[in-house]
């Protein structure tokens, strides 16, 4: 038998487009086919199982299911404890009961404390409205959360484009069935549940414990200067850089002057629009932000027609103005940077 394979990527979710209103899913989750939308089983395990054992454990269990070559697994470790993740993969018409009796399964075996199943539609998905998740244990379902969305009216106002999709995005939290459930996984937030890749990055990528709640991963594209000098001030202050930019945000949120520009003379001169811009390339700086910073910026930035690096550019500025002693030192080689 092939050895499973074990990846860890977590995307950014998916913008949701507008949903008609016809045909809305009404049946079980049973029957609903999880190829394409954010659905799997996530396994808790005793401290004292080893991440081998661990594999053993999934791929005595996949073989038996006849799951082989099918799923993508990755290990997670959260304050909650030893996780894995079980994603399927390139099997058409595999149903949400192929999940819940995966999770059933593992459940069952030694060193399995928990397992849950959990279902969040695809971007195309036009019939589900819902999401929710089973938890197994001994295999035995225990408890289970279903959420219908058209019950709660901030839904209904965003399918009726008369709410942002930020509005609907802060909804869901925490009160939903998935915010929940990476409340009880240790998870930063559900970014990491909504996106049908999601779960898979958090074995090979922390994320900051200092920058709030309900994490969304992005990439933004800024000055070379400025991510060197937001670096530079997270490892003098010894927090995040995601603490440090989801400050800013938050000041220039509360001060309403989020998207604005900051004051004559507080830019570097590498910054943006500064004569020194051209002598520093774009630089890479990837963050976990709180939804509650992240979700207003990108409606600033909406509103403005410009990007959420710019937002982000304009708020450090602001909270942070230049001045000659703040240039950053020498900029590091590499292209990428991260917390």
């Amino acid at each position: 038998m092939r050895r499973l394979a074990w990846l860890l990527v977590c995307g950014a979710l998916p913008a949701l487009a507008a949903r008609p209103v016809a045909r809305p899913h009404q049946g079980p989750f049973d029957g609903v086919e999880v190829v394409g939308a954010a659905a799997g089983v996530v396994a808790r395990f005793e401290a004292s199982v080893t991440r081998a054992d661990a594999q053993q454990t999934i791929e005595q269990v996949v073989q038996k299911l006849g799951l082989n070559q099918k799923l993508t697994v990755g290990f997670i470790k959260s304050p909650a404890g030893n996780l894995a993740s079980l994603t399927i993969r390139g099997l058409a018409h595999f149903t949400y009961r192929g999940l819940l009796e995966l999770a059933r399964v593992l459940s069952t075996r030694p060193g399995v404390v928990e397992a849950f199943a959990h279902l969040f539609p695809g971007p195309r998905d036009s019939e589900l409205e819902a999401e929710g998740w089973s938890r197994y244990s001994r295999g035995e379902v225990l408890e289970g959360r279903r959420v219908a969305w058209r019950d709660d009216p901030a839904y209904v106002r965003w399918v009726r484009e008369q709410a942002s999709d930020s509005a609907w995005r802060l909804q869901r939290w925490p009160g939903y069935p998935l915010a929940e459930l990476a409340r009880r996984l240790g998870l930063p937030g559900r970014d990491c549940l909504e996106a049908p890749s999601g779960l898979l990055t958090l074995a090979t990528e922390a994320w900051p414990t200092d920058a709030g709640d309900n994490l969304s991963r992005v990439s933004l594209y800024l000055p070379a200067g400025m991510a060197v000098e937001i670096q530079l001030m997270a490892d003098r202050e010894q927090v995040s850089t995601s603490k440090l930019v989801a400050s800013a945000l938050r000041r220039a949120r509360d001060e309403k002057h989020l998207g604005a520009s900051p004051e004559a003379g507080a830019q570097a001169s590498s910054d943006d629009g500064q004569p020194g811009a051209g002598r520093m390339a774009q630089r890479t700086l990837v963050l976990w932000l709180p939804e509650g910073e992240l979700s207003p910026a990108e409606d600033a930035a909406n509103a403005d027609a410009s990007s959420l690096s710019q937002v982000v550019q304009k708020a450090w500025r602001r909270a942070h103005p230049a001045t000659a002693s703040s240039k950053p030192a020498t900029v590091p080689s590499t292209s990428d940077a991260g917390d």
